[in-house]
């Protein structure tokens, strides 16, 4: 049985939701779902909800997902549920962290990670390790490095000690993430971190090598902020001159990760210059995924049908025009549910209201962005699907 059609059959069979020792408990929670979305329905949303999104987005030749971690799967039943339901795809946020899996120098924690593969493993949803470089995510004894071998050692070690554990069955990373901060007023446009201080701008060919050394049949990308909007088009231009130069060393990067943080009232947005950034990078023959899909809505109205809509707008708009690219293979959201929003601290309302930048509500009912997202997928130009799993 091919895998999308493998995957299809498994989303069919009623008791998938938690694994063999909650069989029995799993029924109900597809059941209470099932009743969250029918009653949905059954309020006047614009159609019924039959179909997960990565379903519509497979008959176009694409994939669908979102992130998650791996104590929620026990934790959040009803969520958990939701994922299997939605996604073909799921990125961990935190299990893969250099700072949670290996904080201590002397050894590795793979306590999570482990559950986040096997869980998804178990559902045939395809995991994504999320990042490998991030100067956010840096453990203590890393920024203490003072000397160039050290660091390439500790890169070494990250590749060998975690990648390469996951290797077969983890067949996507993102390598470097948000590599890439003009401010820092460098005619390449690195971002001043740990590793540009000791190893140079070398440091992002080193980490690409060590990571496709360590699992040679991932798709290896380069994962960036701030492309969508106009304020952006410098970066852009940064992010397009780093691939030139990646992919003419013959590095191994195989895909540009958009994260899609969109900001409506605040970005503007322009379908022209963002398509043609777009093509510029297809035509480097480079996939392109969009990762880390939310709406912020601090700048929005406060009244929920109101600001839900303006929501679903931003989501419309910014799709349409990049699933026209037939080189974008998926569409990954920040979270499924607001309650899981990093919005929530990161970028709170200064009116104190929950902010609702998901496709689902906090009680798991669709809101108007999963329409959104929905039909966008649903008109995008129908391609090739590239598989992850």
């Amino acid at each position: 049985m091919a895998a999308i059609e493998r995957r299809t059959f498994l989303r069919q069979l009623p008791c998938l939701a938690l694994g063999a020792h909650q069989l029995a408990a799993g029924g109900g929670v597809h059941l209470q779902l099932e009743g969250i979305l029918n009653r949905a329905f059954v309020h006047g949303s614009e159609r019924s909800v039959e179909r997960g999104l990565d379903q519509i987005a497979q008959e176009r030749g694409l994939h669908f997902g979102s992130m998650s971690k791996g104590r929620i799967f026990h934790d959040d039943p009803i969520l958990a549920a939701a994922i299997q339901r939605e996604c073909g795809v799921l990125t961990s946020s935190y299990d893969f962290r250099w700072d949670k899996i290996w904080a201590q120098r002397d050894r590795f924690d793979f306590g999570t990670a482990d559950v986040f593969v096997a869980w998804t493993r178990l559902h045939n949803i395809a995991p994504r390790a999320h990042p490998f470089v991030w100067h956010y995510s840096i453990p203590q004894w890393v920024k203490d490095l003072t000397d160039r071998d050290a660091c390439l050692a500790a890169l070494k070690g990250y590749a060998e000690g975690v990648v390469a554990r996951y290797a077969g069955r983890v067949r996507s990373w993102d390598v470097v993430n948000e590599i890439v901060r003009v401010e820092d007023g460098r005619p390449d446009g690195l971002r001043k971190t740990k590793f540009l201080d000791l190893l140079g701008p070398e440091y992002v060919e080193a980490a690409f090598r060590l990571v496709g050394a360590a699992a040679p049949s991932a798709l290896l990308s380069y994962n960036e902020t701030g492309l969508e909007y106009e304020n952006g088009a410098t970066k852009r231009a940064a992010v397009l001159r780093i691939l030139q130069g990646l992919l003419g060393a013959g590095v191994p990067v195989h895909a540009l990760g958009i994260q899609g943080h969109l900001e409506p009232g605040v970005g503007t947005f322009d379908s022209t210059s963002f398509r043609k950034f777009l093509s510029d990078v297809a035509g480097l023959g480079l996939h392109i995924m969009v990762t880390e899909l939310d709406v912020a809505d601090d700048h929005l109205p406060g009244a929920t049908q109101q600001r839900d809509q303006m929501v679903a707008d931003a989501y419309s708009q910014f799709l349409d025009a990049t699933l026209d690219e037939k080189a974008v293979i998926a569409v990954i959201t920040w979270g499924l549910a607001d309650k899981e929003s990093w919005l929530s601290g990161y970028r709170p309302r200064a009116d104190r209201l929950p902010v609702r930048p998901l496709p689902f509500d906090d009680d798991y009912r669709p809101k108007p962005g999963w329409f959104a997202i929905a039909r966008s997928l649903e008109n995008a130009p129908k391609r090739q699907i590239f598989s992850i799993y």
